[in-house]
């Protein structure tokens, strides 16, 4: 019932993070993650004895810990440790107590990519883990002082909702299940109980790596094309008009304005250049200035094409606010077409829009 209920907890918490909008995501590289909960442990009754068998009942306790890891996306691996609490009850003889369990487990995480900021994923680790274990009479005496160390295993499912490109928070899943250990009675009985626990962590991960810095505002080298591809036209701004027949330029300014992953918001960044764009317009105005949008290659042809569209419009709307004249403006949008780097990965340098003078 406890296992049912941390799952079940889990899946409510996917299906509601999924109708979030999307926002932003980790970059890969190395990461540190935070995490604590709840450990809801199995009954800890004896399995094999030298003696007479104990039935040692644990209560829901606390569990924390962190793990240090590297993601490769769509893949990570990490090395991590816990620490999990539980006091305890006993029959046949009658007792109270504590039991603490301490898991090393080496993670390995297949993340499910969906080209949102909420990523689900399952994985698996294998370990160690070292219960102690402590019992007393009612009376007081200790029955039993001892610890021991067992290798354990933990199939693990959770949920990851990143808050920026390096920060993120999570709920995750896990049940823990080591080979039975053998401990020691103060009386020399040795005795082996049954370890396994099911937990329910909140996560905070930090990844060391963002995306690299995108060069915004920068002019397109002289090796790029000058003739743009043909327009698809927005409805709602004016065409860009035709240069005149008596203006020629050998090559056209070209400007980038980037975005964060599934973001149409204008960053500090892409305002500064978008800025640049706006003083070079001031400088020597134009009349056919083309603000095309584009995505990178994460998510579906569809959504990718109305995001782009809505990062170009949120660069149209900025220049018509800052006096660049609308009929000196077209507009149009790409989605996956004509990435700058060619990964199917989450690539910043994709994520942009291009302002053509």
């Amino acid at each position: 019932m406890k296992a049912h209920f941390a799952v079940g907890a889990l899946c409510a918490a996917v299906a509601i993070g999924n109708s979030a909008a999307a926002m932003a995501s980790p970059a890969d590289g190395p990461y540190l993650r935070l995490e604590g909960g709840l450990s809801l442990p199995g009954n800890l009754s004896t399995t094999n004895t030298t003696g007479p068998s104990f039935a040692l009942a644990p209560k829901d306790g606390p569990i924390a810990g962190g793990a240090i890891g590297l993601r490769l996306a769509p893949f990570s691996i990490e090395i991590g440790a816990d620490w999990m609490h539980a006091t305890l009850t006993g029959s046949a003889p009658s007792l109270s107590g504590s039991a603490q369990n301490i898991p090393v487990m080496m993670n390995a995480y297949l993340d499910l990519m969906n080209g949102s900021r909420i990523e689900p994923y399952i994985g698996f680790g294998l370990g160690v883990t070292s219960l102690s274990l402590t019992a007393k009479s009612p009376s007081g005496s200790r029955l039993i002082d001892s610890s021991a160390h067992s290798f354990a295993f933990q199939p693990i499912i959770g949920v990851d909702f990143a808050l920026t490109d390096r920060l993120s928070v999570g709920l995750q899943y896990r049940y823990v299940k080591s080979v039975d250990p053998w401990l020691t009675t103060t009386s020399g009985q040795r005795i082996s109980v049954n370890n396994a626990s099911h937990n329910v962590l909140a996560t905070l991960t930090y990844h060391f790596f963002a995306p690299a810095a995108s060069s915004a505002g920068a002019e397109i080298p002289a090796a790029m094309p000058a003739a743009a591809p043909a327009l698809s036209l927005a409805p709602q701004p004016p065409a860009a008009a035709p240069l005149p027949p008596s203006i020629t330029r050998a090559e056209p300014r070209m400007f980038f304005v980037f975005f964060d992953f599934d973001s149409a918001r204008l960053t500090a960044a892409g305002k500064r250049a978008a800025a640049e764009a706006i003083a070079s317009y001031r400088q020597e105005p134009s009349n056919a200035i083309v603000v095309r949008g584009f995505t990178d290659l994460v998510g579906s042809d569809a959504y990718n094409l109305e995001l782009s569209k809505r990062r170009a419009l949120a660069v149209y709307n900025y220049f018509a606010a800052h006096g660049v004249k609308p009929t000196d403006m077209g507009i149009d949008w790409k989605g996956k077409a004509d990435p700058r780097v060619q990964t199917t990965k989450r690539e910043p340098q994709n994520r942009r829009v291009e302002i053509r003078m």
